[in-house]
């Protein structure tokens, strides 16, 4: 007797509409100068295509396979107009994209912030999804919170201390000028200029003073986005 064939049936992968996955906080906010990243992980069969929208509408393309054992091809356009494929860096290395459709930009500043849109589609376009998240980059200029009075005195040999506590996002660079023209730059460390001490809070302490550290100081607080700046007028007496 012949043995009868047995018919096995073969695996199929169903359908399925491109779906989002994970998404990213909306709104999205991030420190200036900080990493910001959105995340826009999709699954669907077919492989989907994945596609990033900037706030000045520049789109991001990405042929993209989420199976590891596929393979597929990327492609981002950035806000100024440069394609990168998928490997390739931008802008010194700020934007990347990872194998999980995550967009991320290094260093975000003023001008990465909008409304980021990502866009899923099948190959054959019959399922489409999209993500749009709103994102806030915090950022601010300095304000000297607690500054020197207008005037200030003290008398010969006294120690005095003329404050300078800022806040500013980014961090504000701290400089001190004295009446001869110095410019005294606040480190993370205490630093001793002769019988000037600049602690790294911001404050300028006047050591031993005498008449001739007699004249104005002034305190300025600078970052990216604007400054700040207080002054005195120190009287040894």
């Amino acid at each position: 007797r012949k043995a009868s064939s047995v018919l096995q049936p073969l695996p199929v992968s169903p359908f399925t509409k491109a779906r989002i996955v994970s998404t990213s906080p909306s709104p999205s906010t991030v420190n200036y100068g900080e990493i910001l990243k959105l995340y826009c992980s999709v699954t669907g069969n077919p492989i989907p295509t994945v596609i990033w929208r900037t706030p000045n509408r520049k789109l991001v393309d990405m042929h993209y396979s989420f199976d590891q054992r596929l393979k597929g091809s990327l492609f981002w356009t950035l806000p100024s107009g440069k394609i990168l494929s998928r490997g390739e860096s931008g802008d010194s290395g700020r934007y990347t994209v990872h194998e999980d459709g995550t967009l991320v930009i290094k260093q975000a500043s003023v001008f990465d912030r909008g409304t980021y849109s990502c866009k899923f589609s099948s190959h054959d376009s019959a399922s489409v999804s999209v993500l749009t998240v709103p994102v806030i980059v915090i950022a601010y200029p300095p304000r000297i919170t607690a500054g020197p009075s207008p005037v200030t005195y003290t008398s010969q040999g006294v120690a005095v201390e003329l404050p300078c506590l800022t806040i500013a996002t980014p961090r504000a660079t701290v400089t001190w000028e004295a009446p001869d023209l110095t410019q005294l730059r606040v480190m993370g460390q205490p630093r001793i200029y002769g019988n000037r001490y600049l602690s790294p809070q911001g404050s300028l302490v006047i050591q031993n003073p005498t008449h001739r550290d007699t004249g104005f100081y002034r305190c300025t607080a600078k970052n990216v986005i604007g400054v700040d700046s207080k002054a005195t007028y120190l009287h040894v007496i």
